[in-house]
């Protein structure tokens, strides 16, 4: 892949894979190296990839312009749309409703990227790199691989929607490997095989060595005499709730029949309607 070859050139690049797969959110101003780490995770489709550009309304760094403020407080940001022509168009500040007038090229501009993690992406890139093995996608982010002196279970905890699977009791039950987004997880109860996904994607680590890893450390040697999850954190995605049965209750007295709360029959109703 081009993002491989280009992040083995130098250890920036590791670092700002790492974070931008760690914190995919809005980043302000981010530098060369940050911009081509983005640049080709959007080419493989592993996040979603917006820029655009705004100013500050008050900006004691913009010199030629300070001096014209109604409201020198004005911490307005005002975007700069895509077709803003600066030799004719203007801007005009919607919190202190002062006119900027075509000098936007003498203000400070800010860039902004805006980066969405492609969950479903980095899945299907995973499992392509999986195709050596013979495995079982056993649930959303967990897959049970087979390896030639037995299986390792291989959990991704961003991306699971079942949490029973970092509790102790399925981890201690045979050799596992965690594979995260986050560049430092918090302290584990059990002694358990970890590696970062950025690692596998910038040739650092293999799967298959992250894998033979995981079997050669084995099940973990200590195991706390507790039920509970492994890692504090929730998944990037939204999980679904239950959705519980309705129950409704039926209160019979003088002033007639409810369901719910709610009055259906009235006490004056002729006495033939059959409610059951």
């Amino acid at each position: 892949m081009a993002l491989r070859s280009c992040l083995k050139q130098n250890a920036a690049h590791e670092d700002a894979l790492h974070a931008l797969l760690e914190s995919s959110n809005s980043w302000i101003n981010p530098n060369q190296v940050y911009l081509e780490a983005a640049y080709h995770l959007g080419e493989l489709g592993f996040i979603q990839l917006k820029e655009h550009y705004f100013i500050k309304c008050a900006n004691p760094l913009d010199a030629l312009d300070f001096e014209q403020l109604i409201n020198p407080d004005c911490e307005n940001k005002i975007a700069i749309a895509d077709d803003f022509d600066e030799s004719c168009d203007d801007l005009m500040c919607e919190e202190c409703g002062r006119y900027i007038l075509p000098i936007t090229h003498q203000k400070q501009r800010f860039h902004v990227v805006s980066l969405s993690l492609q969950k479903q992406a980095i899945l299907q890139w995973l499992e392509a790199e999986l195709k050596e093995f013979t495995f079982k996608n056993q649930s959303a982010g967990v897959y049970h691989v087979l390896l030639d002196s037995g299986f390792v279970t291989m959990v991704l905890p961003d991306f699971i929607d079942n949490p029973s699977y970092l509790a102790v009791d399925k981890l201690k039950a045979q050799p596992t490997l965690i594979i995260t987004l986050r560049k430092t997880l918090p302290h584990l109860p059990l002694d358990v095989t970890t590696i970062k996904l950025s690692d596998l994607m910038s040739e650092r680590l293999s799967l298959q060595q992250g894998l033979h890893m995981a079997m050669d450390h084995g099940v973990p040697k200590e195991i706390p005499n507790v039920s509970r999850q492994l890692l504090p954190f929730v998944p990037l995605h939204t999980a679904k709730p239950l959705e519980l049965p309705a129950t409704y209750s039926i209160t019979i007295d003088s002033e007639g029949i409810f369901v719910g709360g709610v009055h259906v029959i009235g006490k004056q109703a002729p006495s033939r309607i059959q409610i059951f």
